[in-house]
């Protein structure tokens, strides 16, 4: 009775070693997705607040023409942006990953991948759209200056959130999961 009892103490603090560690690593992707996010938010705060406040300052110096509305377009645009990164930092910032188990986590891993890859398509869409509207002005010769400067501010943020994406993408996208904390979990 001793070597069954002793046998299944054995196996028992077996099991319980490796729940330990896989919890473990469980918690390490989700604070490195949490802690991804946070920097991600932080880097969009501090664009939209730079662009809010040179835009609004230039806005009002220049006279109206083109760098008059790409920096009006700029300081509107990051209005948005500020409001976008406040959220996200505000849910990171409640973000529990103690409390998350796997099936939570894979469900924040692929929700956090879907979100990359939507993003990736909007900063295509935002650089298109500018394209449009500076293309546009060649028609409609009324609002000339200001279809070229909202053009061009697109462009310009289009391209910033595109570089951001595709800089925080392989944090999201490999280094969470595809790593190989990966298989210790699975």
């Amino acid at each position: 009775m001793k070597t069954v009892a002793l046998i299944f103490v054995f196996f028992f603090n077996i099991y319980y070693a490796f729940a330990q560690v896989d919890s473990l690593i469980l918690l390490d992707l989700n604070q490195t997705r949490i802690e991804t996010t946070r920097i991600h938010a932080y880097v969009l705060g501090g664009w939209a607040l730079a662009n809010i406040t040179i835009g609004g300052y230039l806005t009002y110096k220049l006279e109206d023409g083109v760098p008059e509305s790409f920096h009006h377009m700029n300081a509107a645009w990051n209005m948005i942006n500020l409001g976008i990164a406040w959220a996200i930092l505000h849910n990171a910032n409640h973000a529990d990953p103690m409390t998350y188990d796997l099936a939570i986590s894979i469900h924040k891993h692929y929700q956090t991948q879907k979100l990359m890859m939507l993003n990736l398509g909007l900063d295509v869409s935002y650089t298109l759209g500018g394209l449009l509207l500076y293309e546009h002005h060649k028609v409609n010769k009324k609002f000339d200056y200001v279809l070229r400067g909202f053009g061009k501010s697109l462009m310009f943020q289009g391209f910033f959130y595109w570089c951001s994406t595709l800089h925080f993408t392989p944090f999201i996208l490999l280094k969470m999961m595809n790593g190989e904390n990966c298989s210790k979990i699975l």
